[in-house]
């Protein structure tokens, strides 16, 4: 799940997780590539993110916060 600065949801794609820490690795791993034009993962949640969370597809429950703008800009990895 990534809540931008326009307020806005995006619910990404359903996965098994079998281990959260090779999720959490794995969605940072993506976003830096996806972001390499802009510095990577950190820089684009400074200018674009508010949130970034791995939640339970059904009941959008968060299961583990990445990053947080309100927790001071930290990447929260296991």
């Amino acid at each position: 799940m990534e809540h931008n600065r326009a307020d806005q949801i995006r619910i990404g794609r359903e996965c098994p997780i079998t281990s959260l820490e090779c999720t959490v690795k794995n969605v940072v791993a993506q976003y830096e590539e996806k972001n390499a034009w802009c510095g990577g993962f950190l820089n684009a949640c400074k200018e674009y993110y508010m949130r970034v969370a791995i939640v339970d597809a059904d009941t959008l429950e968060i299961l583990h916060m990445i990053y947080d703008e309100r927790a001071g800009n930290q990447i929260n990895n296991l």
